[in-house]
């Protein structure tokens, strides 16, 4: 299994998504108690984290004082559910979430203005059914008020193209300079649902690095190459989702991020990873208020996008759908070498031998 973001089911994009987002604001407003929840469920995931903490102010005390003080970040005595729903919103189900620390999950939050430990979320590892929607709730037992939040879930889709080795061993993507190179996918998940507001699509070219004549020294390496991020692609056709270029941006990328070797290495590519992220509705609207805000800094509002019902934050649903070990035309290859793009990386021709 190869080492990418994505092996960790999106549990590591998600927790560094709260942190940030945490770190990234400071309300300046009368005081009012202002909860801050963060939650993007995916089913991919064998676990599901909820961020919940609130905003603060104090005229007598410095917020920065206050920002490393974990009892002016997290609420003392709260209760934490996700309700799977059935038809017309009835609570078919209930997923009680445990307080944990993140750090110790694994997910360790960075050094900053606010207290890096404890840093508490809530979790479950209950499984989520693509075809349901959930909804949060969030009950304060020092105020009795709760916040509430709801979101549909994206289930599982088709990519028909590129396919992968395993599935397909005759299909390799053809990077040649002139060649309209396609990635294709289904806009609806398997229960004919499009919860997709947004996909981001990458690339993780992967490839060897080796000292000549020394073959101990052979290291495997990965290029993360984001091909698109938002609302992608430019082309759309029926119920498929289209993302077509010329091959010459292969070489491009390659030329743009990798430096030329000396003389005595070589370097082998190898195979790609092809990964889709698609996000919720509420995700995309939250991402696009936040990047309209530009300039947003520590001391600047909180974005006025939210879909809490009160409160700050927001819950919505991604996921994430990978093609692996997708082979590469050895033409490719060859072109690596001629070409004066990239004729300078030291790319091996198909079959030769670092030596």
């Amino acid at each position: 299994m190869k080492r990418f973001t994505f092996l960790l089911s999106g549990l590591i994009c998600i927790i560094a998504f709260l942190n940030s987002c945490t770190n990234d604001f400071d309300l300046v407003d009368q005081w009012q108690d202002i909860p801050i929840a963060y939650g993007l469920l995916n089913v991919n995931d064998t676990a599901q984290y909820i961020k919940v903490e609130k905003a603060f102010l104090d005229t007598e005390t410095s917020a920065l004082v206050l920002a490393q003080e974990p009892d002016s970040l997290y609420y003392q005595n709260l209760s934490v559910e996700l309700q799977e729903l059935g038809n017309n919103g009835v609570v078919d189900f209930s997923f009680p979430l445990t307080l944990v620390d993140a750090n110790l999950e694994g997910y360790v939050k960075p050094e900053g203005i606010f207290a890096s430990s404890p840093n508490y979320v809530y979790k479950t590892d209950g499984i989520l059914d693509p075809e349901r929607d959930y909804r949060l709730v969030i009950i304060n037992g020092e105020t009795d008020k709760t916040v509430t939040a709801e979101t549909g879930m994206i289930g599982d889709f088709e990519i028909f193209r590129p396919q992968s080795a395993i599935t397909n061993p005759n299909f390799k993507v053809n990077w040649e300079i002139g060649n309209e190179v396609e990635f294709k996918w289904s806009a609806s998940d398997d229960s004919g649902s499009q919860n997709a507001a947004f996909y981001d699509v990458v690339l993780y070219i992967n490839y060897f690095e080796q000292e000549k004549n020394n073959p101990a020294s052979r290291v495997e390496k990965t290029l993360e190459w984001r091909i698109a991020e938002g609302i992608v692609p430019p082309t759309t056709t029926g119920n498929s989702r289209t993302l077509a270029f010329d091959g010459i941006v292969f070489y491009q990328y390659l030329s743009q991020n990798l430096e030329p070797l000396d003389f005595n290495f070589c370097r082998e590519l190898n195979d790609m990873d092809f990964v889709i992220y698609a996000g919720g509705e509420d995700l995309y609207n939250y991402i696009r208020t936040d990047l309209a805000n530009t300039g947003i800094t520590g001391t600047q509002p909180l974005p006025d996008y939210t879909n809490l019902s009160e409160g700050r934050g927001v819950f919505s649903t991604r996921y994430n759908n990978v093609v692996d070990s997708v082979q590469i035309n050895n033409d490719v290859r060859e072109q690596l070498i001629i070409n004066e793009l990239t004729a300078d990386l030291n790319f091996l021709e198909p079959g030769d031998a670092c030596n």
